[in-house]
């Protein structure tokens, strides 16, 4: 079992403000993964506390409060009801669920002040607060909105920068602006202040985040690298009437800064869960003999590694209170999770929400598949297809229908009983492997690696359905009954500790699964063990239902009730999972104030010299055209790719096509990078575009063209959310042509698996450079690459890196980086149709000492029976892939038109290719 060196665990997942629902963004980054933590500690019978509840300070809430006519008070209580009910439908296991604004909390906060106090930590210091002229009132730091002065984020908050996340007073940034009126006439007015003296507490903050090996390496990394750049005290008081009142002399106007009350809350909400009998053992033994772990979203980070601890820290050792309380164990911080590539905005209503997202599919689907994506180590993304996907190729076809298929047959064969059996090398095998799943599971959990556990979970229901595939029981049991009762058995045994532990991720189904096996056995240390012994009652029933298309297709479409209505267009290019799958990558820009003319004789003369270049171009062998015919291929696509084809037309006319100076700019780039480019007027995009897959219901008008053209399934475009904006890469459409009316426009340049997204940069800036130098205007890589305005001095450094990219791309490979892939030759063994792509098959390829499965775009070429027994040849040193919700575990060697190739006569499986 995980051993602690405390005898209890407490868990905490990030107190969520307030004001209105939450994202799922919230619920993935903290409270979702806390529960499946705690959940584990329970079955593995470990003392624990799961605690949360909503922060309820601050100006924030008073706005918020305002706009509905309430006051703080009655605000806060309405919206942590609605929070509380969202969660539990959420199954989340909270100990007890409180209010920051509670009178413990109050209580709490003030000792822990004058504690830090009297020990010496506080200070007084003038601060300058924002006020704004239109609201008439104090304004939080983080309604301040403006540039940030470390990496110009032009939208970083008065406290923090969410991109870089560096700590920020509102003085800081450029351009200031109030975000409730949009006032840039901010006064900033001098008051003295209380402020934590946190350069005093650096010494002690050191030593303790060096003492800990075991955090995750962003959460470590971030802590030291705040504490390099030197802390500052940290004012902890506002001037405001909603909140902690500061009970010291002089100062009794002010209440605590929201900040420094929220995490103590942690403490008082434990004490209030006590009080009120949710939590048994006394509560200050959570906090005095105990492991804390935090688990929160990574901007998080900084203040739970060196705020939460400085405070802690300033409040020991106090002569007159008790307020010696344990700094965190762990601190979780999760990367964020984007939705379809871009971040979830509360404030601008952007991704899905916690509530809406339950009217649309059960929590249990939604949990297992956030939990499968967990942010631990580097961003992720929320991708509808990706997720009816797992859905219905993990969830419910790995262990929903072996559920049923074990549950049902052991109805109908055997009166609904578990069966008595005759263990052999097979079922022994299998419940070795259960062992080897459990012990790995716990050693993932005690290091918090919960997306990697349920990974392993999955492989031991992988495992579990090739038994009884194998075994095949229902055939079985015609002629050798005992054998079939063997097999069922060991599979309902299995089943049942996979139940157990997939039960922390999805609660509701496995209770309902585990009442059906009639074991209500959770312990974890006796997963291993036999629990349906012959004769035990065993129900058939069904888990699941499957994501029908049509289900999906209306999620899709969904649009979040809590969005805002915008002046200004937010367009922002995604890409969705499986076209990262694929290899495509894209960078993109808005360009202002352009003034666009049909001709330009300064861009005529760069035309012709971009001609010259296309005649010298070898486009057999170049690797960018290479990396598009790679892509065409995948997807079935016989035809040239955008960039080959505006190759060929030069090299037969001599001269560049002439459009407009906006098109003819893009083109002429795409001659000297290669690269596919596509522009639109953004008046006439409806939604924020992505470039996905077809589900062949698409609209789409060529340019050019009056009537709507059919486009196949299982093409890539970019679409908005009601048509085809781009087919392929830049197959423009009418309705959204750049022309001398355009006043915005999204431009950008789609690579694939042979471009990085450094050269997608680099050329993006090339472009925009060019067309704001024909024809005027600003613009801002906003998709793909850091935030940049349009320098009106080329930068040599950077056109000259430029250059150093696009001839290494165009050159070879050295021998030596050859010779790292390794190619075997193997035999195919079996062939099946991938449940969720028209032009994919399924491959069992038996390479000698193991046996691979791989994923092929091979339908359009192939029969399955042409390909079973045929020898072909794998690259084996690939990273796996996922192609829409299927493993691929190597790629096939085949020519451009999809045939494969094999050695001319047969040979060993393994045998490797030199």
């Amino acid at each position: 079992m995980i051993h602690f060196k405390a005898k209890r665990v407490t868990i905490t997942s990030a107190l969520p403000y307030v004001n209105g629902v939450k994202h799922l963004g919230n619920i993935v980054g903290s409270m979702l993964p806390a529960d499946v933590f705690h959940r584990f500690l329970d079955i593995m019978g470990i003392d624990n506390i799961f605690i949360c509840g909503t922060d309820e300070h601050g100006t924030a809430v008073e706005l918020a409060a305002l706009e509905e006519g309430l006051s703080p008070a009655k605000y806060s209580e309405k919206y942590y009801k609605i929070q509380k009910d969202v969660y539990e439908k959420w199954n989340f296991d909270f100990s007890f669920f409180g209010r920051s604004s509670s009178p413990s909390n109050h209580r709490v906060t003030q000792d822990i002040f004058l504690s830090a106090h009297e020990n010496g930590y506080i200070i007084e210091n003038t601060l300058i607060i924002p006020f704004c002229d239109i609201c008439k009132r104090f304004l939080p730091d983080r309604y301040i909105i403006g540039t940030c002065p470390h990496c110009g984020y032009e939208r970083a908050r008065g406290d923090q920068c969410e991109r870089c996340t560096k700590m920020l007073d509102p003085e800081d940034l450029k351009d200031p602006g109030c975000s409730i009126c949009g006032n840039t006439k901010i006064e900033f007015r001098e008051e003295k202040h209380l402020f934590l003296n946190l350069p005093l507490l650096a010494d002690k903050l050191e030593a303790w985040i060096k003492q800990h090996d075991h955090w995750p390496e962003n959460t470590k990394n971030m802590a030291l690298g705040w504490l390099r750049e030197g802390l500052k005290p940290r004012c902890i008081t506002r001037n405001l009437t909603w909140g902690v009142k500061v009970p010291l002399k002089g100062y009794e106007n002010l209440v605590f800064y929201v900040w420094y009350d929220a995490p103590i809350a942690y403490i008082s909400i434990t004490k209030d869960g006590y009080e009120q009998g949710a939590i048994k053992e006394n509560w200050k033994h959570y906090w005095k003999d105990s492991a804390i772990y935090h688990f929160i979203g990574k901007d998080n980070i900084p203040f739970h590694t060196i705020i939460w601890p400085a405070i802690l820290l300033s409040a020991r050792d106090s002569e007159q209170r008790d307020t010696n309380y344990l700094l965190p164990y762990f601190v979780q911080g999760y990367e964020y999770l984007n939705w379809e590539g871009d971040k979830f905005s509360t404030s601008q209503g952007r991704g899905l929400f916690s509530d809406e997202a339950l009217d649309l599919f059960p929590a249990d689907y939604w949990r297992f598949y956030l939990l499968s994506i967990l942010p631990e180590t580097k961003d992720s993304n929320f991708d509808w297809d990706d997720f009816a996907a797992r859905i219905n190729n993990e969830l419910i076809a790995n262990y929903g229908n072996l559920f049923y298929r074990v549950t049902y047959f052991v109805e109908k064969y055997f009166e609904g009983k578990a069966p008595a059996a005759e263990l052999g090398d097979d079922e022994e095998k299998l419940f070795s492997r259960l062992k080897q799943t459990k012990e790995k599971v716990e050693e993932l959990v005690g290091q918090v690696k919960l997306r990697e556990a349920l990974t392993e979970i999955l492989a031991l229901a992988g495992a579990t359905n090739k038994y009884f595939q194998e075994k095949q029981p229902w055939a079985v049991v015609k002629k050798d009954k005992k054998a079939a009762g063997t097999t069922l058995f060991t599979a309902v045994n299995v089943l049942r500790a996979l139940t157990v532990l997939l039960y922390p991720y999805i609660p509701s189904t496995t209770e309902k699964a585990l009442r059906a096996l009639n074991s209500g056995n959770k312990k974890f240390g006796e997963l291993d063990k036999i629990q349906l012994t012959a004769g035990e009652p065993v129900k058939a029933l069904i888990l699941f239902k499957k994501i029908e298309k049509e289900e999906l297709d209306k999620a899709k479409k969904y649009r979040t009730k809590y969005a805002k209505n915008e002046k200004e267009k937010n367009v922002i290019l995604a890409i969705s999972q499986q076209c990262k799958d694929l290899g495509i990558n894209a960078c993109m820009a808005i360009i202002k104030d352009a003034r666009i003319s049909n001709k330009n004789s300064e861009l005529e003369k760069s035309k012709k010299s971009a001609c010259e270049k296309a005649e010298a171009l070898d486009i057999k062998n170049n690797k960018i055209l290479e990396g598009y015919r790679k892509l065409y291929f995948k997807i079935g696509v016989h035809e040239k790719s955008s960039v080959e084809s505006l190759v060929d037309f030069v090299k037969k006319n001599g001269k560049l096509p002439c459009i407009n100076t906006v098109v003819d700019c893009y083109n002429l780039m795409s001659i000297e990078t290669l690269l596919a480019a596509g522009a639109h007027d953004i008046k006439h995009i409806k939604g924020s575009p992505v470039i996905r897959i077809l589900d062949g219901s698409e609209k789409y008008t060529p340019l050019g063209e009056n009537e709507a053209l059919k486009l196949p399934k299982g093409e890539y475009a970019c679409a908005d959310d009601e048509k085809v904006l781009c087919r392929l890469e830049s197959r423009q459409c009418d309705e959204t042509k750049i022309t001398k009316e355009t006043k915005e426009i999204m431009i950008y340049v789609q690579g694939n698996e042979n471009t990085s997204d450094a050269y997608l940069q680099e050329s993006m800036k090339k472009i925009c450079d060019l067309i704001t130098k024909i024809c005027g205007g600003t613009y801002e890589i906003v998709s793909g690459a850091k935030t940049g305005k349009k320098d009106p001095n080329v930068n040599a450094e950077n056109a000259n890196k430029t250059k150093e990219i696009i001839n290494d791309v165009n050159g070879m490979i050295p021998l030596k980086e050859f010779s790292k892939v390794e190619m075997r030759v193997g035999t195919v063994t079996a062939v099946r149709n991938h449940p969720a792509a028209d032009k994919l098959y399924i491959l069992d390829v038996d390479l000698g000492d193991e046996t691979r499965q791989l994923v092929a775009a091979l339908k359009f070429k192939y029969r399955p029976q042409e390909l079973q027994g045929k020898q072909v040849i794998v690259v084996t040193n690939l990273e796996e892939k996922e192609l829409r919700g299927v493993l691929s575990q190597g790629m096939l060697l085949a020519a451009e038109d999809g045939t494969i190739l094999q050695p001319t006569e047969r040979v060993e499986n393994g045998s490797r290719i030199m």
